[in-house]
């Protein structure tokens, strides 16, 4: 794309915003500065902003009223230390107490969201326009590592059918995409079918960025392997989101798109906190708009490389302050700077939900990511899960590529082997060949689903 045309939908992008009200443009020219800005300057204006949200809750939320009271934190400065002495905000406590979180005052064009689901509840989020905004400007500018600008063809294979449009809204929205160059397209049942024609439709359209749900783009790479569809246009890049991306993942993606993968990570709850740079090294973290920990179960912080909980503190929402949520992520603080020189935090990379681990038939609890990362590296697995209903039993579903009866008892003979040797005969595992798997109310696909604790 020339200047002249990046010029001009960068003018059109503007405008709209403009007409709307939006100030996502002045954000973005914000945040381009400030991801250069040095370590010292970004814990300075991470603290003010952390104080700010702080007094605000203290003042308008019920529930952090509360809470601040039974703790005796009072906010008239700001410290780190009273600041870790506030309780993690779980999920259920999102769930069972949203409206007290709510502060009090006015918050014009605020809009209740509700989280993705994946554990099985929902949560409701009251969003302002200001998160929205930032939210907004922080997804332009994850784009802009990529090497893409507004304007160039982005395409989008999402699977939360609450985020397609629907009448109304669906008719400017298919004008929208128009201007905007955009294209979406339902990822939320992947059949055979509906991923010759998502390869069909990519080589009309040609998008230079591709934003995927990774299991997504995942199972459409294993398509194009086959070589009953052709890819003839190559994406500049591929952005995935919306699940754990293993490294067997990104290299069968870039493989069959020849394009670069950046994974990008966030929620519902707290929008986009984190992305890939060109440089590949982890994912930065936004930290003008998130401030993130990583602690160990005893609640101390986690050393670089060091896998712990994912916490989340959202400062740009003073709708319903998000402080300290325990997103149910686990993941890793890089061990070494990234070297594209940007002074935001990096994570090494994000594991996956804190409920991915498998119970054995003494009680003890293994992470599940060994057996996922077994079952990814075989070649006849095109999707799976594993379900738990009690301890030292594993339910292993599979939806397999072509293969014959006699291959895959041979397969399932051989993968049982393998898992149950992983555990040290610790838990007795079923494989079973299945047409579908369910996914969850957002189209995404969870890997473990384990009941054991709940039953």
């Amino acid at each position: 794309m020339s200047l002249i045309q990046e010029a001009v939908y960068e003018g059109i992008y503007r405008l709209g915003s403009a007409m709307k009200g939006w100030n996502v443009w002045e954000i973005l020219t914000r945040q381009r500065e400030l991801q250069w800005q040095s370590e010292e300057e970004l814990n300075r204006h991470v603290e003010t902003k952390l104080h700010e949200l702080l007094r605000h809750a203290e003042q308008h939320s019920p529930y952090y009223q509360r809470l601040f009271h039974e703790q005796g934190i009072k906010w008239e400065s700001f410290s780190w230390d009273q600041f870790q002495r506030i309780p993690l905000l779980t999920k259920q406590e999102l769930e069972e107490y949203s409206l007290q979180l709510c502060t009090k005052g006015n918050y014009p064009n605020a809009r209740w969201n509700s989280s993705g689901g994946s554990t099985g509840k929902m949560a409701r989020i009251l969003q302002d326009e200001h998160f929205r905004n930032h939210s907004r400007a922080n997804k332009l500018l994850f784009d802009e590592w990529t090497n893409t600008r507004i304007g160039q063809r982005k395409l989008t294979l999402w699977g939360a059918q609450r985020d397609l449009k629907k009448g109304r809204n669906a008719f400017f929205g298919r004008i929208g995409n128009a201007v905007h160059r955009r294209m979406t397209l339902s990822s939320y049942q992947m059949s055979a079918a509906s991923m010759e024609s998502f390869v069909n439709q990519i080589n009309r359209f040609k998008p230079d960025l591709i934003l995927a749900y990774a299991h997504s783009i995942y199972e459409l790479s294993l398509l194009l392997e086959k070589g009953t569809r052709k890819l003839q246009h190559r994406p500049q890049a591929i952005m995935t989101s919306a699940g754990t991306l293993f490294p067997e993942m990104r290299d069968k993606i870039e493989a069959q798109f020849g394009a670069p993968v950046f994974n990008r990570y966030g929620s519902r709850e707290v929008g986009d906190i984190a992305c890939e740079c060109s440089h590949h090294r982890g994912l930065h973290v936004s930290g003008t708009t998130h401030m993130v920990e990583i602690l160990r179960e005893d609640g101390t912080r986690a050393a670089p490389g060091e896998v712990g909980e994912i916490v989340v503190t959202l400062l740009t929402n003073k709708a319903m302050p998000l402080i300290r949520y325990q997103i149910g992520d686990r993941g890793a603080w890089a061990e070494e700077p990234c070297s594209c020189k940007r002074s935001w935090p990096l994570i090494q990379h994000v594991q996956g939900r804190s409920q991915d681990y498998l119970t054995l038939s003494n009680g003890t609890k293994v992470d599940g990511i060994f057996f996922m990362l077994e079952i990814i590296g075989c070649t006849w697995v095109r999707r799976f899960q594993i379900i738990q209903e009690q301890a030292g039993v594993a339910e292993v579903y599979c939806i397999s590529g072509d293969r014959t009866q006699a291959e895959l008892e041979q397969d399932c003979k051989a993968l049982k082997e393998k898992l149950e040797v992983l555990v040290e005969k610790e838990m007795l595992v079923h494989v079973h060949v299945v047409d579908k798997i369910e996914e969850t109310v957002t189209g995404k696909h969870r890997y473990i689903i384990n009941r054991v604790s709940s039953s």
